[in-house]
């Protein structure tokens, strides 16, 4: 009898420890901070972006010097988005980027190689290669016939800004293009005014 009354205190007790220790660990558990799951990173799309807005700017800075035939201008256009375009063919740049827009990247990095080259030749005097063009513009065209020695390489120049075009919408990867800036465009030369001629007096 002692020993049937023992076994059951035992299984009592027992019962009851399981219970508080089980409320203990829930509680425990309810008292942790939540772990969630790590974002996905977006610092390569950011940066993408990021570029993607400097490209934009540096290619209305080019198209602005080239329509005022502005070589020097033209050539520090091209030095900046050298740079650019390298930031671009980086690891970073490169992983978060469409198959499309790395072959863009690699065309517009030629053609603006190409660029840079004739540029040099102008500098020095020669006539850059390709040679000039008497073509007349197309509505593919972003640039009109250039004047003076940038009219030269005027179809280097329209490829290579389309080609921006073309890599900056796939950078974006869907997004809206940026506000271009607007392009100066040199102000016509004033006319003098004709001098009034004097008026004959009535004859007599």
């Amino acid at each position: 009898m002692k020993r049937t009354v023992v076994g059951a205190i035992a299984v009592v007790t027992v019962a009851a420890v399981a219970t508080m220790t089980g409320f203990g660990l829930a509680s425990a558990a309810s008292a942790l901070p939540a772990v969630s799951a790590p974002a996905p990173t977006s610092a390569n799309a950011q940066f993408l972006q990021n570029q993607a807005g400097v490209v934009q700017v540096l290619h209305d800075q080019l198209k602005a010097a080239a329509l005022n035939g502005d070589v020097a201008g033209t050539q520090d256009a091209v030095n900046q988005i050298t740079a650019e375009l390298a930031k671009l063919a980086t690891p970073q740049g490169r992983s978060g980027m469409s198959a499309t827009a790395s072959s863009t990247l690699d065309k517009a990095t030629g053609l603006n190689n190409d660029v840079a080259q004739a540029l040099k030749q102008i500098e020095a005097g020669k006539t850059p290669t390709p040679a000039p063009t008497t073509r007349s513009a197309s509505p593919q065209d972003i640039l009109p016939p250039l004047p003076g020695p940038l009219g030269a390489i005027g179809d280097l120049l329209n490829s290579l800004l389309t080609t921006l075009l073309s890599l900056i919408t796939g950078l974006l990867g869907g997004l809206p293009l940026p506000v271009p800036l607007p392009v100066p465009v040199p102000a016509a030369p004033s006319v003098p005014a004709v001098p009034s001629l004097p008026v004959a007096p009535p004859k007599v």
